[in-house]
C-alpha cells in the first residue's frame, strides 16, 4: 500500500485517493516529515538530536527553525527529516525518493 500511496517521479507523488482512509492516517501518524504540514509536535526537553534513519533521511527533532538561503523561515517545528540521498523532489526535506532510488546507508 505504502508504494500506491507514494512514488517518486509521479506528479502529484503522493496520491492519497489511491489508499484507504485508514491508511493514509497511519502513514501521517508514522511520517517523520509531519511538521511540513504545520502541524506542532511537542517534544521534551530543549535539545537538539539528529538521527540517521537506515536507509532513509536524517531525522531531526528539537526546537527546529529552517532558514532559507535568502534569510526567510522556510519552516519551523520540533520534528522534520531533511534529505540525505539526493533525490527529494522537495529538498533539504525527505519526500520518501530514497526508497524508489535504492539509497542505501547506515
Amino acid at each position: 500500500m505504502w508504494s500506491d500511496l507514494f512514488q517518486a517521479g509521479r506528479k502529484p507523488w503522493c496520491n492519497p485517493n489511491l489508499s484507504s482512509n485508514e491508511h493514509v492516517a497511519e502513514v501521517v501518524e508514522r511520517c517523520p516529515t509531519v511538521g511540513q504540514s504545520g502541524t506542532q509536535i511537542s517534544e521534551k526537553g530543549g535539545e537538539l538530536k539528529i538521527t540517521s534513519l537506515e536507509n532513509g533521511p536524517l531525522l531531526l527533532t528539537g526546537n527546529l527553525t529552517i532558514m532559507s538561503g535568502s534569510g526567510r523561515k522556510a519552516w519551523q517545528g520540533n520534528k522534520i527529516a531533511l534529505c540525505r540521498c539526493g533525490a527529494s523532489m522537495n529538498k533539504p526535506f525527505c519526500d520518501g525518493a530514497h526508497v524508489d532510488a535504492g539509497f542505501k546507508s547506515d
